[in-house]
């Protein structure tokens, strides 16, 4: 599996809040790798209209300053600021039908947001 996407997955499954407590993904993560379980950016998930995207705030040690292996209008733009994450819609308690980019590679996946029945998302 793509790291970005592990990433994202995993910092979400790392956050505990009550069901009662979120309504949205909306806010800031912290992308943990899952292969040294540091954090390696910041992601803010935030509300467009009816979609949720997700922006990369911060990389704490980037390797490239720009998304050179990125397509379309997202090529050789700064990683900070790159939003990777779009189109996701709520669909119950789940957010589907979006995507996300890695700027490491390039590559574009479906990604989906969902809250765990123990309260973690």
């Amino acid at each position: 599996m793509n790291q970005v996407i592990a990433v994202i997955l995993a910092t979400f499954a790392t956050v505990t809040v009550s069901a009662g407590e979120i309504e949205s993904p909306a806010g800031s993560w912290k992308a943990v790798s899952d292969k040294t379980g540091k954090v390696e950016s910041i992601i803010q998930v935030y509300k467009e209209g009816t979609e949720y995207k997700g922006r990369i705030l911060s990389v704490m040690n980037p390797k490239e300053q720009t998304c050179s292996k990125c397509r379309g209008a997202l090529k050789d733009r700064p990683i900070v600021g790159l939003d990777i994450m779009r189109g996701l819609k709520q669909d119950g308690s789940e957010w589907t039908g979006g995507t996300i980019v890695d700027p490491e590679d390039g590559s574009e996946y479906n990604v989906k947001i969902a809250l765990a029945n123990d309260g973690k998302v």
